[in-house]
């Protein structure tokens, strides 16, 4: 099999016998911050953007996730940050990530860091909305540039 052949499933193995399914935080903001962003320079954000939202798209169609809540749980149950989600009736919908894996904790920063996530969310409400709808998310607010959580804005394709 080749890398580009892999599908969320394949990354979805049993749990390793002693250590189980869970990696620290450490690592997990390593390869978001330090490798990606060393790989790929002034690109990351965007690519960490576009892979977080094809993720999210990958998981919600191959674990059969349907609504704002089991997304809301999925994110607690892996760990990623306690997700509220908020829809409004012009279809922006507003996400709030509280205790989030990428920057929680983390020292202040210039820029925000949460690029993975924001595309994660993306992905996941376009997931439950169907799949094609051309969804947008941006950060507009991050818990590295002093805020009290991460917040992303998405919006539909008009």
């Amino acid at each position: 099999m080749n890398l580009e052949d892999l599908n969320v499933l394949d990354l979805y193995s049993d749990p390793r016998k002693e250590l189980g399914d869970k990696v620290p935080l450490l690592f997990y903001r390593l390869m978001n911050l330090i490798a990606v962003g060393e790989s790929l320079g002034r690109k990351a954000p965007e690519a960490l953007y576009e892979s977080g939202k094809k993720s999210g798209v990958q998981i919600v169609q191959s674990l059969s996730l349907r609504s704002i809540k089991d997304v809301e749980q999925f994110f607690v149950d892996n760990g990623v940050g306690i997700l509220t989600v908020d829809p409004r009736s012009d279809g922006t919908i507003y996400a709030t990530l509280s205790e989030c894996a990428g920057c929680f904790g983390m020292p202040r920063m210039e820029v925000s860091l949460c690029e993975f996530e924001c595309g994660l969310v993306t992905g996941f409400l376009e997931g439950i909305a169907g799949g094609g709808s051309g969804m947008t998310g941006k950060e507009i607010e991050c818990m590295s540039l002093g805020d009290f959580a991460c917040k992303f804005e998405i919006t539909p394709a008009r």
